[in-house]
């Protein structure tokens, strides 16, 4: 890809899997690009660190210097208490003789970053009935956020409506449960 468009790349999934930019192809290998949504996204400095041609890295020092504002370092975001971030919260389902069962899930969510994303995000929690018992949101990296929740849903079976809820959201691209990196959690 080249050209404006290639300035708002985010990411890529090679093989139908999320990769950084840095990943180094091999023949064959299948890539879906991952573009911002917002037509004012341009590259980050960083991606000088993986530019391979001179054209390439011409394009994007001429993007950083028509926008300086773009090359600003982000804001760091506040981090949540430690023991809330470093707490197990491993996956417990209660209930019995066929009631709906309580259910504690930790998900891992990937996204663009965006003004109001986290907002977004515990609204369409709350939505589906959940709340949060733990949450951690980690420093924005080439304009791609991470985020770990551990919800308490009044019902299991509540967990794939839920899921897409999450996926639904603008600028999410993956949600999967924590200790799932294979298999997203569609």
């Amino acid at each position: 890809m080249h050209g404006e468009a290639a300035h708002g790349c985010l990411g890529a999934r090679v093989n139908g899997r999320l990769a950084p930019l840095s990943t180094v192809l091999d023949d064959g290998d299948t890539v879906q690009l991952l573009l911002a949504q917002d037509a004012a996204s341009g590259p980050s400095p960083q991606w000088l660190d993986h530019a391979r041609t001179p054209a390439a890295r011409i394009a994007i020092t001429g993007w950083l210097r028509a926008h300086p504002e773009a090359a600003a370092p982000p804001a760091a975001a506040p981090r949540p208490p430690a023991d809330a971030a470093k707490r197990p919260a491993p996956d417990t389902t209660a209930g019995h003789d066929g009631e709906s069962a309580a259910s504690e899930v930790t998900l891992c969510v990937e996204s663009f970053g965006r003004p109001g994303l986290l907002a977004d995000l515990t609204e369409a929690i709350a939505a589906e009935g959940a709340t949060v018992a733990a949450a951690n949101v980690d420093p924005p990296d080439e304009q791609r956020v991470r985020h770990t929740y551990t919800l308490r849903l009044p019902d299991a079976a509540g967990l794939p409506t839920l899921l897409k809820a999450m996926r639904d959201v603008p600028g999410v691209y993956d949600v999967r449960r924590a200790g799932n990196p294979e298999a997203p959690g569609r």
